[in-house]
Parts: C-alpha cells; structure tokens; sequence
C-alpha cells in the first residue's frame, strides 16, 4: 500500500512538473499570437483607413460642389428634384464616411495604446490645442476679475 501511495505522489509530482513549463510555453506563444495579431490588426486598419480617407476625400469635394451648385440655383429647385435628392444621398454617403474614418482611427489609436507605442502627432489635434487657448490681450490692458 505505501508503494502504490508514494508511486502515485511520484507520477503526480512529475505530471505537475510537465504541466507547468508547458503552460510557460502556451503562455509565451499565447503572448507572440496576440502580438501578431495586434500587428495585422493594425495594420490592415491602417490601410483601410487610406482607402476610407480617399473615399472620403472624393466624396466632400463631390458634394461641396453639387450643394454650391444647388444653393445658386435654388429658387428654381424644389425638394423633390433629382439635384436635391443627389445632395441628400451625396450627405449621408460622406457622413457615412466620416464615421468610419472616425472609427478607425480610433481603433488605431486604442492598438497603439494597448501595444505601448506612441501615434506620430496629427496635425488637427496641434491646431486644436493652439485655437484653445484664449486670445491675449492687448498691451496696456489688464485682465479684470469679477466680484462676487
């Protein structure tokens, strides 16, 4: 009886002692999968994005041209005619558009973020931080605080 006990502790350790640097393993190729998997992600977003960015281009400089055009002739259009009802479908495809290109970029974005790299600065977010800041005031005048 002793020997059957002490030959199962002994397959028992054994089995324990594979198991763990086989779990190492999995780990470590669980880790290299989900890296490679992060940077196909990644990058299939970032060529769709380049492919949602000239559409979209297409598609703004498309419909600023009919909505000038409608806007000049517009005494004469009603909001049934083909022009008219062309512009609604042109806003909704651009819309449609802006939203995707919104979406992956912030998919981009959350990959980079998850990944620990740091996206190249965009030049909107620059100008938007500059036009936040307020104006300064002219020479020789001071800021006033209100009183309360």
């Amino acid at each position: 009886m002793r020997h059957i006990t002490a030959i199962l502790l002994v397959v028992a350790a054994l089995a324990a002692a594979c198991t763990g640097g086989s779990r190492r393993a999995e780990i470590e190729a669980r880790k290299a999968a989900l890296k490679h998997k992060q940077d196909s992600t990644l990058l299939a977003s970032q060529q769709e994005l380049a492919q949602v960015d000239s559409l979209l281009e297409v598609a703004k400089a498309e419909h600023d041209a009919l909505h000038q055009w409608v806007m000049k002739n517009a005494t004469r259009l009603n909001d049934q005619s083909p022009e008219v009802v062309r512009l609604n479908r042109l806003r909704a495809h651009r819309d449609s558009l802006q939203v995707q290109w919104e979406t992956l970029g912030a998919k981009i974005k959350y990959i980079r973020k998850v990944k620990g790299e740091t996206p190249p600065s965009l030049p909107e977010e620059e100008e938007k931080v500059e036009s936040e800041t307020p104006p300064s005031l002219p020479e020789g005048e001071e800021k006033v605080e209100s009183e309360k």
